[in-house]
């Protein structure tokens, strides 16, 4: 019997966390922004750019323009996916609301959710070990309900508080930023899409041969 899959090799390639997904990321200055907006003109950004840190923010924290629902989703739909992942993620629900949530959720599309899930990590603070252990959690429940498709990797370790390593983990979520930003841009949602449901079709199958049903 054919054996199931292992996961791709976290690379450059395959993963998020790499400088190339940080490519032309756009950022603009305070001076800048608040310039345009004594001007009137229209908001020089666009969604996923990154949002200039108030004066006494570290820079171990980041701000970006929020993405949007997916082409054919409802707002209100994604606006109540981004509050069960806050809920799930960001807040400290009991083990059985957890379980609850992530019910809710796993009625949604991954790739429809994707956008919902980039969101929650504007704003956290990657020296601060709980937003660290909550931006872990939230990245490896995207890997596996992607079937491990695509994946983005920070350090977990939350006694690891060296420049290197916060560095490393801005790096990483600026980098799921700037990819998801790409794939809007090059008009990939659906390629994405259909490689998530190839992958996801071929291990159910293997499943199911596993444990005799088919």
């Amino acid at each position: 019997m054919e054996s199931e899959p292992a996961a791709p090799l976290v690379t450059t390639e395959n993963s998020l966390d790499s400088e190339e997904g940080l490519v032309g990321m756009p950022l603009v200055t305070a001076d800048e922004a608040m310039a345009t907006d004594e001007m009137g003109a229209e908001p020089a950004l666009a969604v996923g750019d990154l949002r200039p840190n108030g004066p006494s923010e570290p820079p171990s924290l980041f701000h970006f323009v929020p993405f949007e629902p997916t082409a054919g989703v409802a707002a209100a739909d994604f606006a109540q996916w981004s509050e069960w992942l806050a809920e799930r993620f960001l807040g400290d629900p009991e083990e059985a609301r957890q379980a609850e949530l992530d019910e809710l959720l796993s009625a949604a599309h991954i790739v429809d959710l994707t956008p919902a899930f980039i969101n929650q990590v504007d704003g956290l603070d990657m020296a601060d070990p709980d937003h660290v252990s909550r931006a872990g959690e939230l990245t490896l429940s995207w890997f596996l309900a992607q079937e491990k498709y695509k994946q983005v990797v920070i350090d977990r370790n939350v006694d690891d508080m060296s420049s290197a390593t916060i560095g490393a983990r801005v790096t990483a979520l600026k980098a799921w930023v700037r990819w998801w930003q790409r794939t809007l841009e090059n008009e990939t949602v659906e390629r994405y899409r259909s490689r998530v449901d190839e992958l996801t079709a071929r291990l159910e199958a293997m499943r199911k041969e596993r444990r005799g049903q088919l």
